[in-house]
């Protein structure tokens, strides 16, 4: 999988309360979790850089916020299978 990241924001517009009712946080989170990544990397310094991001496309491109990739040198994912991937592209919007 070519992985990719996505430097973006996302606004989250919530409806009332009794429309959140009807979901249960257990099958929220069973059916986000595949979607969830770590990021980890090493800055120029050495210190490590460590964030989360989400895939949004099946070809891997993931979005995160800026600070999980900043001064990053080399960057790698491990996605909720366990698997750990290269980042081969950083894009941001």
């Amino acid at each position: 999988m070519r992985l990719a990241l996505s430097i973006g924001f996302m606004a989250l517009a919530f409806p009332h309360s009794s429309a959140l009712a009807r979901f249960d946080p257990k099958e929220i989170f069973q059916k986000v979790a595949p979607a969830i990544v770590v990021i980890k990397g090493t800055a120029s310094e050495g210190e490590p850089v460590t964030g989360s991001g989400f895939l949004i496309r099946e070809d891997g491109l993931i979005v995160t916020a800026l600070h999980a990739v900043a001064g990053a040198d080399m960057v790698t994912v491990k996605t909720y299978d366990g698997r750990v991937h290269s980042v081969n592209d950083i894009l941001g919007f």
